[in-house]
């Protein structure tokens, strides 16, 4: 792969971390692709005049920011809605709270929501908040995977299709029931 290639690759991959939200540290930058820093500025300097000439063609007004704080270049204001770290604090906490879901469930959401809605210097910080919550975390006793019912049910409200559920009560009783959910 000529060199021309490898910096087009690296300069795409930056962009489009930066359009996800994500922050890019110079260093980590270098060392990911095995080029110098001084290579990562001049991307950096690239990118950031090619968003200057789409502000003048689109209107649509970003700029790549150095942020002194975090130590890291990021997109202001940022291409998608994403949640603040409150908003996902608060999220990760309702989570928890409500016991829907089993461990195995759960867990790879909080990771995920963690991972791509939390700055990487704050994901620690999260991580250690709910650690505890996380933790003590009691699953429903039913041990049922709950996502994919979910989405089931989900479907058959939407289509208005007839839907038979099984459950026992709390006297022990087994019963059926036949549903025709409207909404």
């Amino acid at each position: 792969m000529t060199d021309l290639r490898i910096a087009k690759d690296r300069l795409l991959y930056m962009y489009s971390r930066l359009v996800d939200g994500k922050m890019l540290y110079k260093k980590e930058e270098a060392q990911r692709f095995g080029c110098s820093l001084r290579s990562i500025q001049r991307d950096i300097e690239d990118l950031r005049s090619f968003l200057h000439e789409q502000n003048e063609a689109s209107g649509l007004v970003q700029d790549l920011v150095y942020n002194q704080k975090l130590g890291a270049y990021q997109l202001v204001p940022p291409s998608r809605n994403l949640l603040s770290n409150e908003e996902v604090f608060a999220t990760l906490k309702i989570l928890l709270e409500s016991r829907a879901f089993t461990k195995k469930e759960l867990y790879p959401i909080i990771d995920k929501l963690i991972d791509c809605c939390i700055p990487k210097t704050e994901q620690q910080r999260v991580s250690e908040l709910i650690g505890n919550e996380k933790l003590l975390y009691v699953e429903p006793q039913h041990k049922d995977k709950f996502l994919k019912k979910m989405w089931e049910l989900s479907g058959a409200v939407h289509e208005h299709l007839e839907i038979i559920i099984n459950y026992r009560r709390t006297d022990g009783v087994l019963v059926q029931r036949r549903l025709q959910p409207v909404g």
